[in-house]
């Protein structure tokens, strides 16, 4: 750090220490900022816990209640596609070889082979169905796919 002045003549005598006293000051300042940055994370994680266990909350009280499982189903697809801020989700099951539609949220009216629920769909071909179906694990296929940018399990 420096300083200069455009008045002739020695800086007053507790420059020194006001300098030192303002290099504290920023280095404060930085040592907050990036506090700042880690407390907004946390609180990005607080909120998208917070947003999860609200949604297991609703879907457990269906439960507790008694409602039919359809209506059940029906509360995951839309707690889900809340969750995950997803433009539509589905709950299905696999049934042998096809894969049979539980309960559908979000879907789009113009969606292209829009599925509807107790619809079963063949499990063959490349799609989130097979994949998942015989991967066991997480799928995604690109936006130009049928069911468009899409994660199941």
């Amino acid at each position: 750090m420096a300083i200069g002045s455009v008045t002739p003549g020695p800086v007053p005598a507790d420059t020194e220490a006001r300098m030192n006293d303002f290099a504290e000051l920023v280095a404060t300042a930085i040592a907050n900022a990036a506090t700042r940055h880690e407390l907004q994370g946390s609180r990005d994680s607080l909120g998208v816990l917070a947003t999860q266990q609200t949604a297991l909350r609703r879907v457990a009280t269906l439960v507790a209640r008694g409602v039919n499982p359809a209506e059940v189903f029906s509360a995951v697809a839309e707690e889900m596609a809340r969750c995950l801020n997803a433009d539509n989700a589905s709950v299905s099951r696999f049934d042998g070889e096809t894969l049979l539609i539980l309960a559908l949220a979000r879907m789009e009216a113009g969606m292209k082979n829009k599925p509807r629920v107790g619809e079963s769909l063949s499990s063959a071909g490349d799609n989130i169905a097979t994949r998942v179906f015989h991967t066991g694990r997480p799928a995604r296929l690109r936006p130009s796919s049928t069911f468009g940018n899409s994660v199941s399990r």
